[in-house]
């Protein structure tokens, strides 16, 4: 019997049922093979009774026809042997469960592809069942980048034996007579892994799981997740990019195969227990860190997140700044981040900072770095002599020294303690400020205040809260208006204008309208038009002093008459309803209203 390249066990055993003429499959494995119990789809055992069957060594059904290369490279060393025995011997072993096939995370069947059916019956006269189409995760075809079909588009007919424990040729349609069609891919993610696990299956590279983890560890302290000597492990970071950098379509079509959950299994493909592993999760978290998994094997992961050294001194006041001088750094804790850190100390002047990796060329300038632990004594020479002038900018000094102005105001207030820089003669922000000020006028001649605060408004805040005196001075073209010009310009507002309400005149002047009713109240209440003071006692109408009121009444009887008279035919309760000023009427001007109204009152 010929064996096809890439053929399963399975597909080899149904292919010897066929011809044998045996109609029953549990016959032909008991009286001609002499295995009792039926084998798995998959992981077909008694592979040395096949084997003696066939005239060919067991090992090249084990390596060449069986699951077997696939499986070890995700198994302990112990684990190896015990599957060997099993696919060989039929040794008592729960096969699934040895390589980490959990029913949590797949469901086992069987899939082809119909190109290569077709190219099968052209080359060989029939078809059969390939290994790297029954791979875990492999849902499209590595080599014609079409869907793996295991079930009838039109029928839903999945491909399995009719029977259980039974055999089942590779068939080109299905029992309705529906051809299985091609359906081309277009997830990148889909074909990565479908390759991928055609090169873990066909490759001599050896490698054990305890590789694989080695390998992942390494790759996960350069990018962040496991910074080397702190104990911790930010997983919930790495889930997130994982996840993420995969296409929507893949995770959906993985889901229908695979049990992906909420990531949980990232976290496992790290423990450091001896048991199986579902395989997919071990490739989707290679493939996320390398292109391929031969790559990821390749390239050697650097675990030093700050390059090889040496690194630079980034003291502008040492003479050695920016050459390559600091031979050695010390790894710190960071709090509450996910990326390593390193302090690195200058020999020669003392000046301590520190970095944030991953850095991955610390040959490279400019460097910035994440902090200044120390600054050293030529720094603070330097600093303490930038601090001896008469007008100090923080900004001005920061610039220099190539630090932010938080260390410039953090060491004055280590130096000095409670320093008041706004009082201070070395640190002298008011006389910077006024000079500011100054310079802005000769700019602009004409400015005033509200432009100073539009243009410029921090100058202007800060001088308000801190040199308000000099700050009105200067400003004397505008200056603050007296107390009588203020009534003045409220005079001459009422006065051009009697019929206005209070609201009124506020909106013509607000400011000078507000500063009067809180800084004149008396004055101001007294010449502004007064607020009706309105009582109901017997059907009487009281009205205040101001004749607000009886203008307000005035046109509610006019537009109650008018509307009357528009609309003869209504009723009282109608016409209630067309004109509010009804219901207004009858509380304040009761007596008018019976006057006026030649219906019964409702």
């Amino acid at each position: 019997m010929k064996l096809y390249p890439d053929e399963t066990t399975f597909s080899i055993c149904s292919r010897l049922h066929l011809y044998s003429g045996e109609t029953s499959y549990s016959n032909f494995m008991r009286r001609i093979l002499q295995i009792r119990h039926m084998n798995h789809i998959m992981l077909t055992t008694r592979i040395d009774r096949i084997a003696s069957y066939i005239g060919v060594s067991d090992e090249i059904l084990l390596q060449k026809h069986s699951l077997y290369p696939y499986f070890i490279k995700f198994l302990p060393v112990e684990r190896r042997n015990h599957l060997k025995e099993a696919l060989l011997h039929g040794v008592h072993f729960n096969v699934l469960l040895l390589v980490g096939l959990h029913s949590t995370y797949w469901k086992p069947r069987l899939s082809l592809c119909p190109e290569c059916v077709e190219s099968d019956i052209l080359e060989f006269g029939e078809p059969y069942f390939h290994r790297t189409h029954q791979l875990p995760g492999s849902l499209v075809c590595h080599k014609h980048n079409v869907f793996l079909v295991y079930e009838c588009d039109t029928c839903k007919e999945e491909i399995r034996p009719e029977k259980a424990n039974d055999s089942k040729i590779t068939p080109t349609y299905c029992s309705c007579g529906h051809l299985y069609l091609a359906t081309k891919n277009s997830c990148f993610n889909l074909l990565s892994i479908a390759k991928e696990n055609y090169y873990l299956l066909n490759t001599d590279h050896a490698f054990s799981v305890a590789d694989i983890k080695t390998k992942l560890l390494e790759h996960a302290k350069l990018k962040g997740y496991c910074p080397p000597h702190v104990q911790s492990f930010h997983f919930d970071k790495l889930i997130e990019d994982i996840l993420g950098e995969m296409e929507p379509e893949t995770i959906r079509l993985l889901n229908s195969t695979t049990n992906m959950g909420r990531g949980n299994w990232i976290k496992a493909v790290f423990w450091t227990d001896r048991s199986a592993k579902f395989p997919l999760h071990y490739i989707l978290v290679m493939l996320y860190f390398s292109k391929t998994i031969k790559e990821f094997f390749a390239v050697e992961a650097l675990i030093n997140p700050f390059g090889s050294g040496p690194w630079p001194c980034l003291n502008v006041t040492c003479p050695h700044n920016n050459e390559f001088v600091i031979k050695d750094f010390i790894y710190d804790r960071p709090k509450n981040r996910g990326k390593p850190l390193g302090v690195f100390k200058c020999s020669v002047c003392d000046f301590t900072y520190t970095l944030e990796g991953p850095l991955m060329d610390s040959s490279t300038l400019p460097i910035k770095p994440r902090s200044i632990r120390k600054t050293g004594f030529l720094w603070d020479s330097k600093f303490e002599k930038l601090l001896d002038q008469d007008i100090i900018n923080f900004k001005a000094i920061a610039k220099e020294l190539n630090v932010g102005p938080a260390i410039i105001k953090l060491r004055i207030t280590e130096n000095w303690g409670g320093l008041d820089i706004f009082k201070s003669k070395k640190v002298n922000y008011k006389q910077l400020h006024r000079e500011g000020l100054l310079s802005f006028l000769q700019e602009n001649p004409g400015a005033k205040r509200g432009t100073i605060k539009v243009l410029m408004p921090g100058l202007s805040r800060w001088l308000t809260m801190n040199d308000r005196v000099w700050f009105d001075e200067i400003l004397s073209k505008t200056r603050i208006p007296t107390l009588d010009e203020r009534r003045s310009k409220l005079m001459k507002i009422i006065s051009g204008n009697p019929s206005m309400r209070r609201m009124e005149i506020r909106e013509l002047n607000a400011s000078n309208y507000e500063w009067l009713l809180t800084n004149d109240f008396e004055w101001a209440n007294e010449v502004l038009p007064g607020f009706p003071r309105i009582t109901q006692s017997r059907g009487f109408v009281e009205q205040g002093r101001s004749g607000l009121f009886h203008s307000v009444l005035e046109r509610r009887r006019e537009k109650f008459l008018r509307v009357k008279d528009e609309n003869p035919q209504l009723n009282l309760t109608q016409l209630a309803k067309v004109d509010n000023n009804y219901f207004w009427l009858k509380k304040h001007d009761p007596d008018w209203l019976r006057e006026n109204i030649s219906m019964k009152m409702k």
